[in-house]
């Protein structure tokens, strides 16, 4: 397809400016590569994997009660106490999660005949007794499984 005159004189304009400029390509890379590096690490970072972020904490509904009411539950189930621990955790102030963690105690009740059992934290700044995990099926792996 043949040019129009008007295209011909664009083209002449054109090869006569890059004959007067031959560094300009360069020169508009060099002078702008802050901005250049600034683009590939928003393609970097935008296309980072979510694996790579981090943890985050999140709110968990726990039922808490004073010891009668926890251990009543507890003792219909007829589950036994299994292991106790102390565990690192964060509590909840006034002014939302405690900057340093706290230690807490840890029961944990089973029932091996049903498979139920029920975790139970123990705060004693409240007397407070929180079921923080309860369910079924139950098992036992320590020396294989049982």
């Amino acid at each position: 397809m043949e040019m129009t005159e008007f295209q011909k004189v664009k083209q002449k304009e054109w090869d006569d400016f890059s004959k007067a400029n031959p560094n300009n390509t360069k020169k508009l890379i060099i002078e702008n590569i802050g901005y250049l590096i600034c683009g590939i690490l928003i393609l970097f970072f935008m296309f980072t994997p979510s694996i790579l972020q981090g943890g985050e904490w999140n709110d968990k509904p726990i039922m808490c009660a004073d010891e009668q009411e926890t251990f009543s539950v507890i003792n219909l189930k007829e589950e036994d106490l299994i292991f106790t621990a102390t565990q690192i955790t964060k509590v909840r102030t006034a002014s939302g999660l405690a900057k340093n963690p706290v230690g807490v105690k840890v029961l944990m009740y089973v029932n091996p005949e049903s498979g139920t059992y029920t975790v139970v934290e123990y705060h004693p700044t409240y007397k407070s007794y929180c079921v923080i995990s309860f369910g079924t099926n139950f098992q036992v792996f320590i020396g294989g499984v049982q």
